[in-house]
């Protein structure tokens, strides 16, 4: 049961950054939301892989609302 929830992970996180690649946002957001579901409710502690992405996104929409502030 559990390599069939890592073999669906790995599916979702792959159809992610595919979708993501090819500009397809809302698709992204749906398979890294399934990513996401799945990783917590089968509490499989893994690494969330669009964490960077979290991140890039915060300092981004940071340096907008506060310019000269953050860097």
């Amino acid at each position: 049961m559990r390599s069939k929830i890592l073999d669906e992970l790995r599916a979702k996180e792959t159809a992610s950054w595919d979708s993501l690649s090819k500009y397809k946002f809302i698709m992204f957001g749906y398979h890294a939301a399934i990513w996401v579901t799945l990783n917590r409710i089968h509490h499989c502690h893994q690494r969330n892989p669009f964490l960077d992405v979290v991140k890039l996104a915060k300092g981004k929409i940071e340096r907008i609302r506060y310019p000269g502030i953050v860097k």
